[in-house]
């Protein structure tokens, strides 16, 4: 139900499509609602998801 609720697809079409591995493009998963949108660059990112990706960086 979540995937449907948020893809706008039926509980039944994403059994069928989920039946075997389905890989999708980065376009193709926004085609299909599973994200919103394709970042192109890591400035895009907000922030605060920087800084949170930042912590769990090991250090070199």
């Amino acid at each position: 139900g979540i995937l449907a609720r948020h893809t706008g697809k039926t509980v039944e079409q994403i059994e069928h499509d989920s039946d075997r591995d389905n890989y999708m493009s980065a376009e193709e998963s926004v085609a299909y609602g599973l994200v919103d949108k394709v970042l192109e660059s890591r400035k895009q990112l907000p922030d605060a998801v920087i800084a949170a990706i930042d912590e769990k960086r090991p250090e070199a």
